[in-house]
């Protein structure tokens, strides 16, 4: 289950991204002028794709919130991709150089 957690200020990189992490909900009062603020910070720390973002300044709120996507889903199989050393290998063959 998620955790929530409450600020009634911006938080800094280092704070925001463990609670992202943890694909907790995170309510920031009185600073729904900021949701812009805030979703340009999400982006930047990479989880644009992993929450929503929620404000209003109705009466009686005035807060924005940080929800995690419920239709997105993390990929928590293997890569099947190349390795770096496969990767290296490759690109050291005859098939892969120039000239």
């Amino acid at each position: 289950m998620n955790q929530e957690h409450t600020s009634n200020r911006l938080l800094s990189d280092n704070e925001l991204r463990p609670l992202l992490e943890a694909h907790d909900i995170i309510v920031f009062t009185g600073l729904a002028d900021k949701a812009n603020e805030i979703s340009v910070q999400v982006d930047y720390l990479g989880f644009d794709k992993t929450y929503r973002i929620q404000f209003t300044k109705e009466p009686p709120g005035n807060w924005t919130k940080l929800i995690p996507n419920p239709d997105y889903q993390v990929d928590t199989k293997p890569s099947q991709g190349l390795s770096k050393i496969g990767l290296v290998e490759r690109l050291k063959s005859k098939h892969y150089r120039q000239g």
